[in-house]
């Protein structure tokens, strides 16, 4: 069986759809339903704490999957993405404009797939993006998961990430992802600025004279300076105005 990657923008790879699929289970639609232009985090939803990290591992589990769904749903496997606690990702509908993906036209072609290997057709993604991270019960995702999550939504960074429970009457994505989502674990990376220091701050009650002359820029070593922030207890003097060195 193929394990190739794609290679998508930004340089992430993603495992395509014929890495893992069986001949006469392919993914085939109906187009999902969705909020257009969100990111959808989700987990299995299992009781079990099994964990699939290798290839192999990852194979069997979305061939189980896509058997499960076509046997009870009558349809396909219901995401974008699927990413392993290993932090490897595989294409289960796949990510529309991307390579490899085989897309779905209802349109043109009701009930029927079509092969795309550019990903320039409207494919079952047109509407929103799902990310399944095959986590454990109600674990949290790995380190190496939430870096190739992040990685993935990255490609959209105007989308919101919102987990399943936020648009639909459900308990996905767990507790441990949820909590992540919540805290900004996973979701759009943004690096903040450096503080720049002050160039003036008036002191308030209970400020520590050390972290206000660092604040702005003053040696908290120069005790000649320092008399003129802080008592003896460290304790800066309120009302008073500083003011950065030139």
């Amino acid at each position: 069986m193929s394990r190739h990657f794609f290679n998508y923008p930004g340089g992430m790879k993603i495992h395509p759809q014929s890495a893992w699929e069986k001949p006469g289970e392919a993914i085939d639609g109906p187009a999902p339903k969705g909020t257009p232009g969100t990111w959808v985090i989700h987990y299995p939803g299992s009781t079990s704490s099994y964990e699939p990290m290798t290839d192999d591992e990852m194979i069997k589990t979305l061939q189980q999957g896509q058997a499960q769904y076509l046997r009870d749903r009558g349809y396909s496997y219901g995401y974008s993405v699927v990413v392993s606690q290993s932090g490897s990702a595989w294409a289960a509908r796949g990510l529309e404009g991307f390579p490899g993906v085989r897309v779905y036209n209802p349109a043109s072609n009701p009930g029927k797939k079509r092969q795309d290997q550019q990903g320039n057709t409207q494919n079952f993604n047109a509407i929103s993006r799902s990310i399944q991270i095959a986590v454990g019960a109600q674990n949290e995702a790995s380190p190496a998961a939430v870096a190739t999550v992040n990685e993935i939504i990255a490609s959209q960074p105007d989308w919101p990430v919102v987990v399943h429970m936020d648009v639909d009457y459900t308990a996905c994505a767990g507790d441990g992802i949820i909590a992540q989502v919540r805290t900004g674990v996973i979701g759009h990376q943004k690096t903040e600025p450096a503080p720049k220091p002050a160039d003036e701050y008036v002191i308030q009650a209970g400020d520590g004279g050390y972290s206000l002359m660092r604040a702005t820029g003053t040696d908290p070593t120069d005790h000649v300076a320092a008399r003129k922030w802080y008592d003896v207890n460290y304790v800066a003097y309120p009302g008073l105005t500083v003011h950065a060195p030139e």
